[in-house]
């Protein structure tokens, strides 16, 4: 039975600490040498990244500021945001020319917002090129789980009451451990027509689909085929 990758990298890992050379590795796991050094190498940066995020982190806590202005890679950083989430940010504040950003700012994109030339709203986070629903939670969760000094955890706890209330939620997250899927007994009863904003580029490319109901606020979805 083949074991799941994680695991086999965690026993590979282990071995190595044991004093096996990355060839008796290899040969016991039927990989090349190579990939047992890629491996280390993952696990490396993997481990420099979490005492960047706790350095980092602790250095938010003890500011408590939500005005101060953070380089825009140590917020992201800080948050511990899945891998492709925290590129497409990094990106998108590149080509934006922003580098620093402060904690309300980075807040407040979570939150809905009128979007020009179109009668809804619709957080700025979703609308940056590649933040699906799981980039969203990723940023949302990384927000919630973070000790941010008293007074920045107060700001963002009444942000996130009302990220919840906006989608519907009233127990965990998604993608959060626990996550139960919030108020859809009646999804099926309710009419919903389809807003499609196509992103920049060809007919085929990525774009957002915004789900409107009678009576609540625009959900927006990604879609990466047409319908």
């Amino acid at each position: 039975m083949k074991i799941p990758i994680e695991q086999r990298n965690r026993e590979i890992l282990e071995l190595r600490r044991q004093g096996l050379s990355q060839t008796e590795v290899a040969r016991k796991f039927q990989l090349s040498p190579t990939r047992i050094y890629l491996i280390e190498k993952q696990d490396a940066a993997d481990r420099s990244m979490e005492q960047r995020r706790a350095k980092l982190q602790e250095e938010i806590r003890a500011a408590d500021d939500l005005e101060r202005m953070w380089p825009v890679e140590d917020l992201i950083d800080a948050l511990g945001s899945i891998v492709v989430t925290r590129k497409r940010l990094v990106d998108h504040f590149v080509a934006a020319g922003k580098h620093q950003i402060s904690l309300r700012e980075f807040m407040d994109i979570c939150l809905d917002g009128p979007v020009e030339g179109l009668d809804f709203m619709m957080s700025p986070l979703l609308r940056i090129y590649g933040i699906g629903k799981k980039g969203f939670w990723s940023v949302v969760i990384g927000l919630t789980r973070m000790h941010l000094g008293n007074r920045c955890n107060q700001e963002w706890q009444w942000r996130f009451v009302k990220v919840k209330q906006k989608w519907g939620i009233t127990g965990p997250t998604p993608y959060s451990s626990g996550w139960e899927c919030p108020n859809t007994a009646n999804d099926s009863q309710r009419r919903m027509r389809r807003i499609h904003l196509f992103l920049p580029g060809s007919s085929s490319s990525p774009r957002i689909i915004i789900r409107v109901s009678e009576g609540r606020q625009a959900t927006p979805m990604l879609s990466s085929s047409p319908s």
